[in-house]
């Protein structure tokens, strides 16, 4: 029969040899290549942190911000059917690659509501 020790001592090396089976909370590590309609790879390979939105991308490529009357789109291609993102939405929530590419487009702020609506 075993003493509390030497139980002990058997917890302990049971716990030990599972060790490597036990999930870590190690953050992945994303990067990020940035393209737009005239120049592929505009920026290309910037580290994304954790809780890094769209908005922290773009204010690091375009520090003054789009012109005036215009803003910038976030999106997953150029094609027709590509998805857009807001600017809010945490990059590390979106993908489970350890690199994406993106496009980033510029549009018109203006929305002339004659035009969508009667």
């Amino acid at each position: 029969m075993l003493n509390e020790a030497d139980s002990s001592s058997t917890f302990s090396n049971s716990l030990a040899s599972y060790s490597n089976l036990i999930p870590t909370t190690k953050p992945i590590s994303y990067s990020i290549t940035v393209y737009t309609k005239k120049k592929s790879s505009f920026k290309s390979n910037i580290h994304i942190t954790q809780d890094m939105t769209f908005q922290n991308l773009l204010d690091y490529i375009f520090p003054k911000g789009p012109s005036t009357g215009k803003r910038f789109i976030i999106k997953s291609s150029l094609d027709h059917d590509s998805k857009n993102f807001l600017s809010e939405q945490v990059i590390s929530k979106l993908f489970i690659d350890r690199h994406v590419d993106i496009w980033i487009d510029i549009e018109d702020v203006d929305i002339k509501f004659d035009d969508l609506f009667d």
